[in-house]
């Protein structure tokens, strides 16, 4: 919530692709601003709702001209509707940031509301994106998706743990987006034989775990019953204790979001001889590479 006075900040407005009439609008209102005439810029903005209004304006003035809004409503204490202005700004446009010359309580106030409700505007793009690709319409899926990214990774929200399996789905989808809007061909699902690579991060052991079971989960997404693939690869590092049982496995490099889970739920279940030394099992780790393309 904004409370108390504010000093009047110098705050650069700009109209994006607005006609001349607009900008001289704005730049009046932004004077009574500058000038503390604070009543006076509130009642023109009005007046120019009012008169948008009539003329049937889809966007009656924009959210600059809102801006200015809030910082008078700021100004005279009236914290309530300069938080109400501060939601239609956010609800128009998630991603909308004050300029740096704002004063710091007005952005914390934008930061505040953009916390409260981005989070919902960005799983109703994530629920527009999904339905796009479920339909096949992937041109249409992309953009939406990467909005929903943009305001799910914004410096206000990328700390939002509730918001971490959303991040996950949008970027697994968009990634299969792009991908099928490269020609990826559709294909049967299948399993590739793994490569294992050497870890650096430990010395080379006497002798290397081999694998007994190492089966890899199936890779597919179906779409209107078609199945899609497309070329991704990575690699998963797994523990082995002196039996050869997996105690724990680790995505050193994402192979596909929604794989990486598929792997490291299967992984548990892989069995290997186990590293020796000097004739004795002993612990070890083991890196896989994990390559998955359309046949």
């Amino acid at each position: 919530m904004i409370s108390g006075r504010v000093a009047v900040v110098g705050v650069m407005l700009v109209g994006i692709g607005w006609p001349a009439a607009a900008q001289t609008d704005l730049a009046a209102i932004r004077g009574l601003y500058a000038a503390a005439e604070y009543e006076k810029a509130l009642t023109a903005i009005a007046q120019l709702q009012e008169r948008d209004q009539d003329q049937d304006q889809v966007q009656p003035i924009g959210v600059d001209f809102e801006l200015v809004r809030v910082l008078c409503l700021t100004a005279l204490g009236r914290s309530n509707e300069a938080e109400a202005s501060i939601e239609a700004i956010i609800a128009a446009d998630p991603m909308y940031q004050p300029g740096a010359e704002a004063a710091p309580r007005i952005r914390s106030a934008f930061s505040g509301v953009r916390r409260r409700l981005a989070p919902d505007a960005a799983r109703a793009l994530y629920r527009q994106g999904k339905t796009a690709f479920d339909g096949k319409s992937f041109d249409r899926a992309v953009p939406k998706l990467e909005r929903a990214l943009a305001i799910i990774n914004h410096e206000d929200l990328v700390d939002d743990v509730a918001l971490g399996d959303l991040r996950t789905l949008a970027t697994g989808f968009l990634d299969l987006s792009r991908a099928v809007l490269r020609n990826a061909q559709p294909s049967s699902p299948e399993i590739f034989t793994p490569k294992a690579v050497p870890s650096p991060a430990r010395p080379a052991a006497p002798t290397e775990p081999v694998a007994i079971r190492q089966d890899m989960p199936k890779w597919n997404i179906s779409v209107a019953g078609t199945l899609y693939e497309a070329e991704f690869t990575g690699i998963v590092e797994v523990e082995i204790d002196e039996t050869g049982s997996v105690t724990a496995a680790t995505i050193i490099e994402s192979i596909h979001p929604l794989y990486d889970r598929l792997l490291i739920a299967a992984a548990g279940d892989w069995k290997y001889e186990p590293a020796r030394q000097s004739g004795k099992p002993i612990k070890a780790r083991k890196r896989v590479e994990v390559r998955l393309r359309p046949r």
